[in-house]
């Protein structure tokens, strides 16, 4: 029963976050909006059933992405930011130094992988070359706002939102 649940909670993870990703990609200015969203949920099965089945949502929502979402930039952005709240507690395991140093190689090199992958795969995005180094300082602005937001839905999670959404009853 127990197993049947879990498998429930995280197909109901996946299918939400397509659906958020697919909405969201109707707007294009919505593309990191909709990843953050869709990666609250991968967030919240990381917390309830821990880092292998986060992954397992994690892969099964990216691949989805892929095959239904029309606009394929929002599942690459999908693969390169979601992974975040799966990555965010391994790292933080090692020490607040070496936590610090990975966060900063994660966020660098997430960033320099979109901007490569926009300018090579999507150049009809960008008119101007000074519009990539404002696209990278932008991203790398976004995923240091990224972790300080998933470090505090997490302090909030565990202390309110798990009992009013009810979550907790259901892993009873």
């Amino acid at each position: 029963m127990r197993r049947t649940k879990n498998l429930t909670f995280c197909a109901i993870m996946v299918a939400l976050s397509v659906v958020i990703l697919f909405l969201c990609s109707l707007f294009e200015v919505l593309s990191l909006t909709s990843v953050l969203l869709a990666s609250v949920c991968v967030f919240t099965v990381g917390e309830e059933l821990r880092t292998k089945r986060a992954l397992g949502v994690y892969l099964a929502t990216g691949i989805l992405a892929f095959v239904l979402i029309p606009s394929k930039l929002v599942a690459i952005e999908y693969f390169l930011y979601a992974i975040y709240p799966v990555l965010k507690p391994l790292i933080e395991k090692t020490g607040r130094a070496v936590s610090f140093i990975l966060k900063g190689v994660y966020i660098l090199s997430a960033t320099l992988a979109d901007v490569a992958i926009i300018k090579f795969f999507f150049p009809q995005q960008i008119e101007q070359e000074w519009f990539i180094i404002l696209i990278g300082l932008a991203g790398i602005l976004w995923l240091m706002l990224y972790d300080v937001f998933y470090t505090r839905l997490s302090r909030l999670y565990h202390f309110k939102l798990r009992r009013q959404l009810r979550i907790d009853k259901f892993f009873r």
